[in-house]
């Protein structure tokens, strides 16, 4: 679901993302995957009036660059840039 939001950073914009839509987006970490396996790359993302939750991937689309800045929360974002949330799909 799009949001126009105004966010200096990546962090920002998820937390504004979060108020919205009655969401929690936090960094995936667990001690029981392996680093090879997920990285400091993903984040948890859990819907607050279901409770699904599920591993999603963030990029950042900036002109023609897809942009992937991790879990980088203090990335900085420009005003034009999409910030796309989406399910890991392998």
């Amino acid at each position: 679901m799009a949001l126009p939001v105004d966010a200096l950073t990546l962090g920002d914009a998820l937390v504004k993302y979060e108020s919205h839509f009655c969401v929690r987006i936090s960094v995936h970490i667990d001690a029981g995957d392996a680093e090879e396996k997920f990285g400091e790359k993903y984040f948890r993302y859990v819907d607050e009036a279901t409770g699904a939750n599920q591993l999603v991937d963030i990029h950042v689309f900036r002109g023609n660059a897809e942009l992937c800045p991790k879990q980088k929360l203090d990335f900085a974002l420009e005003s034009a840039d999409i910030v796309e949330i989406g399910p890991l799909v392998c």
